[in-house]
């Protein structure tokens, strides 16, 4: 009889474990996945190296190499480093002050990053540069020190110049920075889903203790047991209940005006923690003086644990 009533209270410990696992692993696969900067560097460089056969291209290639005074094609396509940026999230540097604090890639209080293309073009200095995207888009850089500038100052031409849209460098624009944004959203979306599905784990979490201690209240007599180890047993299980009480009452200082029903739970497991305490306290000290014989075998540790 006493080792079925065990056995369900251990049956009850593997379902609380194994559901919450279970819902992990089912929430985790169903989340949204962010595309890997990778693979949208990988798409740049493919439009990147495609672009030299667009109309747009070819327009604004003749206008820098007039500009430069260049005569071969080759020597602006291949010695362009592409630059590529985007912007991100709005940045708190302007304060309620109006105070503007100095934060890095910051430009008029939005943030705006640099994607890292080394691993294509190397880290050798171009002759040239184009910056597509982020404060400076549009911005052809001639760096000193070679003939088209022997100034040690880098020379900066805004194709905006010229007085024409490139649809080329506009395409990559849009393609880097709806990728980022779109991240951007899912990375959002699974902030507010994990938050959400936290707070169901927190008060799911709260009513497997209250269903386990429930349960656990009717048959603490025989896990404790009536041996020369059972004031030892009865010293864990009481500290391991003042440490779950201290965690509920920590999560209800915090949550006071935070969620209604986990705020409930955490009392319900409270109080039911506090009537357990009392209750093995008062058998334990009554059978210490009365009983002094062996009743029951050790629960397994993993339940001994999880109570």
């Amino acid at each position: 009889m006493f080792e079925n009533q065990l056995v369900e209270l251990s049956s009850l410990v593997k379902s609380v474990i194994k559901e919450d696992n279970e819902m992990q692993r089912k929430f985790y696969k169903h989340l949204e996945s962010i595309v890997d900067e990778d693979d949208i560097i990988d798409e740049l460089m493919e439009k990147w190296n495609k672009m030299i056969d667009e109309p747009s291209y070819h327009d604004l290639r003749a206008l820098l190499k007039k500009r430069l005074n260049v005569e071969h094609d080759n020597e602006i396509d291949e010695n362009v480093k592409l630059k590529s940026c985007y912007w991100a999230d709005k940045c708190d540097c302007i304060t309620d002050n109006n105070l503007s604090l100095h934060v890095p890639n910051c430009t008029k209080g939005r943030i705006w990053h640099a994607k890292d293309l080394d691993d294509y073009f190397g880290f050798e200095l171009y002759r040239y540069e184009l910056i597509v995207g982020g404060p400076k888009h549009g911005t052809f850089i001639v760096h000193g020190n070679h003939e088209d500038n022997e100034n040690e100052e880098d020379i900066e031409i805004k194709l905006d110049d010229f007085n024409q849209k490139f649809e080329c460098i506009e395409n990559l624009n849009k393609f880097v920075q709806h990728a980022n944004d779109k991240n951007g959203e899912i990375h959002k979306r699974n902030i507010k889903h994990k938050k959400n599905f936290e707070l169901y784990r927190k008060k799911n979490k709260i009513k497997k203790i209250i269903e386990v201690y429930t349960l656990f209240k009717t048959k603490y007599h025989m896990i404790i047991g009536y041996n020369k180890i059972s004031k030892r047993r009865c010293d864990v299980f009481k500290q391991k209940i003042q440490d779950i009480t201290n965690e509920a009452s920590e999560l209800l200082s915090i949550n006071n005006n935070y969620d209604e029903d986990l705020k409930k739970l955490c009392e319900e497991l409270i109080h039911i923690l506090e009537m357990v305490k009392e209750d093995m306290e008062t058998w334990y000290t009554t059978v210490e003086k009365q009983i002094n014989t062996k009743f029951s075998e050790d629960l397994s540790k993993y339940i001994c644990d999880f109570i």
